[in-house]
């Protein structure tokens, strides 16, 4: 018969050897370098509650000063799981002012399909409303994104391909989905 403690020591072991790497935690504002593919890189900046805002960016060469980043367009605004910032592709680079015109998250919608209606979120109050197809036309559906899917929308983007995640979140509400951004 082990002791407790032998046997909590074969846990723990266990436990390390499939845990995700503990890394720094990401604070509003912070800067996360993500490398795709073991060779391109790309950045995306904590926002409030999940949300994160990815740049405009997908180069071989990394940015070595944050202040080219503050420069770089958005690419989209999406809310991540929480264990997104553990993998090893993704790490905290710095920490920087957010952009006046970023620190309101953007609206998102949802869509009920069995009874074919939309709302409109507002995930800086929590506030839900009534709306319908046209007005979400431009917005991102209220969903939280994993990071291969995520990985797999900025790869897709810059390879001028469909994403298939996009593809199934949006193909239900529309035939021709990329009408869904104008």
């Amino acid at each position: 018969k082990q002791s407790r403690s032998v046997h909590n020591k074969k846990i723990r072991r266990t436990m390390k050897s499939t845990k995700l790497i503990e890394k720094k935690r990401p604070v509003i504002g912070s800067i996360i370098e993500i490398c795709i593919d073991d060779k391109y890189y790309t950045y995306a900046q904590k926002l409030q509650s999940a949300h994160y805002l990815f740049f405009d960016y997908y180069s071989i060469h990394k940015i070595e000063d944050s202040k080219i980043i503050y420069t770089l367009n958005k690419l989209f605004i999406l809310p991540i799981y929480r264990d997104t910032y553990q993998r090893p592709n993704w790490k905290v680079f710095n920490k920087i002012e957010i952009r006046e015109e970023f620190k309101i998250l953007p609206l998102e919608f949802i869509y009920d399909k069995f009874t074919d209606r939309y709302k409109i979120c507002d995930t800086n109050t929590g506030e839900i409303r009534e709306s319908n197809r046209e007005e979400i036309i431009g917005l991102e559906m209220c969903a939280v994104w994993p990071w291969y899917c995520i990985e797999d929308r900025i790869r897709d983007h810059y390879e001028g391909k469909v994403c298939i995640w996009v593809k199934s979140m949006y193909g239900e509400i529309f035939e021709n989905y990329q009408e869904l951004y104008g």
